[in-house]
């Protein structure tokens, strides 16, 4: 640990050295996406063990060819669920 650098952050400090909004990390937290705790009432996480989030979300190159399942589970839900015939949806949820 850096001298001075605090370990347990809170879901505004998080989104600071995530570069995020806050409604961001809060998304990700209620859909279980990213390792936090609840401490009374507000969330808080582990500076640590956002620097491993971030690593295994990091695509280097040639992971989707060697990745096969490991890609697969950093796939998020919207992405696999495209419909059978190809097209994509749009936020509307309407095929484009």
């Amino acid at each position: 640990m850096v001298e001075g650098e605090q370990e347990i952050l809170t879901l505004r400090e998080a989104s600071e050295f995530l570069n995020c909004h806050p409604s961001t990390v809060y998304r990700l937290v209620k859909s279980s996406q990213i390792p936090a705790f609840r401490l009374g009432g507000s969330w808080r996480f582990v500076k640590p063990e956002l620097r491993r989030w971030i690593r295994g979300l990091t695509e280097w190159p040639g992971d989707s060819e060697a990745g096969g399942a490991k890609a697969a589970a950093k796939t998020p839900d919207r992405e696999r669920s495209l419909p059978s015939d190809g097209t994509k949806r749009g936020r509307s949820g309407r095929r484009s």
